[in-house]
């Protein structure tokens, strides 16, 4: 708790006319010395959950994040463990029918010396139990930066607690893999896993309502198609421009450089691609899932 407050040494001005006159109480004390007891730590992160309709809910719930994190424990990375025990003890309190369907809940997590806070709001947590085993096919997967890892498990929940969606964690992650970087621990499927997840998320705020998952493996098939008519040696400089497109949000140069693409092989253009592009959202999706399967070695191919 070294680090909740201030330190009246160095911050006098925090207090009036720089005179400390703030006691703490015997019995205060003794609760705040009990906090770090309350969360559940593995390797130097820690987790609680402030699920505080009553106490018997909050011991729960906190019992089932250190029941997944100790049954689970090596399985997956250090920096996914408490985030999976997060994602499967609310999950499961959902699937219980508890009182989830009015409260928002806190999340106070411990990362590198520092508590953050997040609030779980009704459309986060239907999006982590819509979510729910398509966030286990990624948490193991992930890549090196330099000296920092990243986990797919862990920046998807990171960021759908801030409330962002994961364009541009796709749009990396296809990137490294287009480009052959090294130390990149996943293989297409996981960014297309990572898409629907990105999917369900737009879907719940509605800013996107168009696509369904079932479509976007659907795009990717015809993707995948397309690799096998186009010429592999001018593929990277295809899936290049295509992905500068994406990122830039230019609908015409990804038009262009279709067209281009889908002349040279003699076939024609799509539908989705043409009917589709309604919004920003709609766009890069519809453009990540092509890419997927473009890069994909097999791809099933879905109808709809």
């Amino acid at each position: 708790m070294n680090s909740i407050g201030f330190d009246v040494g160095k911050k006098s001005s925090h207090v009036w006319n720089f005179y400390n006159d703030v006691e703490i109480c015997a019995v205060c004390k003794l609760i705040y010395s009990c906090v770090p007891a309350g969360f559940t730590y593995v390797y130097n992160n820690g987790i609680f959950i402030n699920d505080s309709v009553d106490i018997d809910t909050l011991y729960e719930v906190n019992k089932k994040v250190r029941n997944e994190i100790l049954q689970h424990h090596g399985e997956i990375s250090n920096a996914a463990s408490p985030y999976r025990a997060l994602i499967e003890a609310i999950t499961n309190q959902m699937e219980d029918k508890r009182h989830y369907e009015l409260a928002d809940i806190q999340i106070v997590r411990y990362e590198n010396d520092t508590y953050r806070f997040n609030i779980l709001s009704k459309r986060a947590l239907n999006i982590f139990h819509e979510s729910k085993n398509t966030l286990k096919a990624i948490q193991k997967c992930g890549f090196k930066e330099g000296n920092l890892n990243v986990n797919f498990y862990q920046e998807t929940v990171r960021r759908l607690m801030n409330n962002e969606n994961l364009f541009t964690c796709i749009h990396k992650t296809m990137y490294l893999k287009v480009t052959n970087v090294s130390n990149t621990y996943y293989h297409m499927g996981h960014i297309q896993s990572l898409l629907e997840i990105n999917t369900n998320f737009l879907k719940e705020i509605e800013a996107m309502t168009e696509i369904s998952n079932k479509q976007i493996r659907y795009i990717s098939a015809r993707g995948n198609d397309f690799q096998e008519e186009y010429p592999e040696n001018k593929l990277a400089g295809f899936t290049h421009q295509i992905l500068n497109s994406l990122k830039t949000n230019n609908r015409a140069t990804f038009m262009d450089v279709l067209l281009n693409g889908y002349s040279y092989i003699g076939k024609p253009i799509p539908d989705f691609f043409l009917n589709k592009f309604t919004d920003d959202e709609t766009f890069k999706t519809i453009g990540c899932a092509f890419v997927i399967g473009v890069k994909s070695s097999t791809i099933e191919n879905y109808n709809v």
